[in-house]
C-alpha cells in the first residue's frame, strides 16, 4: 500500500492540476473501490499538514490548505508585485501573438517545458487556459488587454507580422523535430 499511496501522492503533486479517479486507477493500477480506500489513507495522512486532498466525486486536486489562505495571498501579493522573468515575458509574447496555442507547440517553440512558467502567468491572471479536445489551448486573459489597454490583441504591434512569423515557426520546428525522429 505504501508504492501505491507514493504513486499517488506523486501523479497529484506532479499534475498541479486536477486528475480524473479513472486516469488515477489506471496509473496507481487499482480498481476504483482500492483508490478511494488510498484517498482516504491520504486524506488522513494530509489532514494537518500545509496540503489536503480535495476530492469533487469524479476529479481529485491537491490544494492548500484553507487555514493557510492568509500566508498563500501573501506569497502570491508579492509574486504579482515583481516583475515578469524573461521566460514569462517570452511564454505570454508567443501567448499573444500566437494565440490560441497550444501548450505542447509553446513548449517547442520556447524549447522547454513551460509548465512552471504557465502557472505564474496563469495566477497572475494574464492568460487562460482553454481545454480542447486533444490539447490545452492558451491564449490571452482580458486582464492582459485591459492592462495593456487595448481591446483585442490584434492592436499589438505589427500584430499580423509577428503571428506569421511565431507560426512560421512552429512549423519549422515541428518539421526538423519530425525528420530528427525518422
Amino acid at each position: 500500500m505504501k508504492d501505491a499511496l507514493q504513486k499517488l501522492e506523486a501523479i497529484l503533486f506532479t499534475s498541479g492540476a486536477r486528475v480524473t479517479k479513472k486516469q488515477l486507477a489506471k496509473q496507481v493500477k487499482c480498481d476504483s473501490k482500492e483508490l478511494e480506500r488510498l484517498l482516504g489513507h491520504l486524506r488522513q495522512q494530509r489532514a494537518d499538514s500545509g496540503v489536503i486532498i480535495v476530492d469533487d466525486g469524479t476529479q481529485v486536486a491537491l490544494a492548500t490548505n484553507p487555514s493557510l489562505v492568509d500566508v498563500i495571498e501573501g506569497l502570491r501579493k508579492e509574486e504579482e508585485a515583481a516583475p515578469l522573468s524573461r521566460a514569462m515575458q517570452e511564454a505570454l509574447s508567443i501567448i499573444a501573438y500566437a494565440g490560441p496555442i497550444a501548450k505542447v507547440d509553446l513548449d517547442f517553440l520556447r524549447g522547454v517545458n513551460t509548465q512552471y512558467t504557465l502557472r505564474r502567468l496563469m495566477m497572475r491572471g494574464l492568460i487562460q487556459d482553454t481545454p480542447n479536445a486533444r490539447k490545452r489551448l492558451l491564449s490571452v486573459s482580458v486582464e492582459f488587454l485591459l492592462h495593456l489597454g487595448i481591446q483585442q490583441v490584434e492592436e499589438l504591434p505589427e500584430y499580423a507580422k509577428v503571428r506569421r512569423t511565431i507560426l512560421d515557426g512552429v512549423q519549422k520546428v515541428k518539421k526538423r523535430t519530425e525528420q530528427e525522429e525518422v
